[in-house]
């Protein structure tokens, strides 16, 4: 599934962006994916600092999986291009819903 969304982060401190999208999981093609293994998020962004960007994503079911965590100390700009981050905390869960 490829999407691209674009928004605006705001940068104070504490400040959530939240994107929701439904997914199918391919539900009734040939490839119709019926458990997970992983899941892969690729980002563009620019954001200064870094230190203060954490991405989370969350599956269908509710299940939390940091893909960035806050790093403090950081205060270099990030531009992250078409940059993968995986996650294997779904393992055997439903890929289907919001």
């Amino acid at each position: 599934m490829e999407r691209t969304v674009m928004r605006s982060i705001n940068k104070s401190y504490g400040s959530e962006l939240t994107l929701k999208t439904n997914v199918s999981g391919c539900e009734g093609q040939e490839n119709e994916v019926h458990y997970l293994e992983h899941v892969q998020c690729q980002v563009s962004l620019s954001f200064f600092p870094r230190g203060n960007l954490k991405l989370k994503i969350f599956s269908p079911s509710g299940t939390p999986s940091t893909l960035l965590a806050l790093r403090p100390k950081d205060e270099v700009s990030a531009t992250l291009n078409d940059w993968p981050f995986l996650s294997g905390h779904y393992w055997g869960e439903v890929p289907r819903g919001e």
